[in-house]
């Protein structure tokens, strides 16, 4: 089983309980969050230019900690489909990683992503913000684990940006606006480019943080179309 440390009680909504540490054992994995500590984050193209795509660097699929779906998959629907969904885990688990993302030209007229969370049989939706994309669409949950990401042009000159999840490692900050309907983060980028997404080294997690579960945990999306070209990924650890 595992043990709670520094404990302090879910905040409406999140679910399940947690602790700023959980205690597994001889091994203590800090920075434990609770979902309404989440905020829900989203990157799109605003025009119509060819080239650019995402390149996600992140343990294959086959990887134990890594959940992964899209939308070439049997079963995949235009409303809610599962990414992860652990129904048991004797010493609960975290999840360090949840993003997802749309491809392909077209299709992103006036789309709004929705995520959903439950955590320990309690759920909470979130939504994107409304908006009109090309090519490329991301979203993210910030306070977890922070991947590295990064966009430059086509040809790998020019401006390099961080998007702001943690310290940069060179180019520019990336400012993030704040949409009060959806209580959601959001950016759009015009130019022509690539967009790079690292994730976190699914051997090394101690010390990044996560969203604790103590038996039950599902991650579901719907971007209210079904697509060839749309996925989501997560990293979660049972510990």
């Amino acid at each position: 089983m595992s043990n709670f440390t520094d404990f302090f009680p879910a905040a409406s909504g999140g679910g399940g309980g947690g602790g700023k540490s959980i205690t597994v054992g001889d091994i203590v994995y800090p920075n434990a969050k609770t979902v309404s500590e989440l905020k829900l984050y989203k990157w799109y193209r605003t025009n119509d230019s060819a080239g650019n795509s995402f390149y996600v660097l992140a343990p294959g699929s086959n990887h134990p900690d890594i959940y992964f779906g899209e939308g070439s998959d049997a079963g995949w629907s235009s409303s809610w489909n599962t990414i992860v969904d652990i129904t048991s885990s004797t010493n609960g688990g975290g999840a360090f990683v949840l993003e997802a993302a749309l491809y392909g030209s077209g299709g992103h007229s006036n789309r709004a992503e929705q995520v959903r969370l439950t955590v320990d049989g309690t759920a909470t939706t979130f939504t994107a913000i409304t908006a009109t994309a090309y090519d490329s669409v991301q979203v993210f949950f910030s306070g977890l684990a922070p991947m590295i990401a990064q966009f430059n042009t086509q040809d790998f000159s020019g401006t390099h940006y961080n998007l702001d999840r943690g310290a940069p490692y060179g180019g520019n900050y990336d400012s993030w606006l704040y949409d009060t309907t959806t209580d959601s983060y959001y950016r759009g980028r015009p130019s022509s480019g690539n967009y790079y997404i690292t994730y976190p080294s699914a051997e090394n997690l101690i010390g990044l943080p996560f969203l604790y579960f103590e038996s039950t945990f599902k991650f579901e999306v719907n971007f209210g179309r079904s697509d060839i070209n749309d996925r989501a990924r997560a990293l979660v650890k049972l510990f």
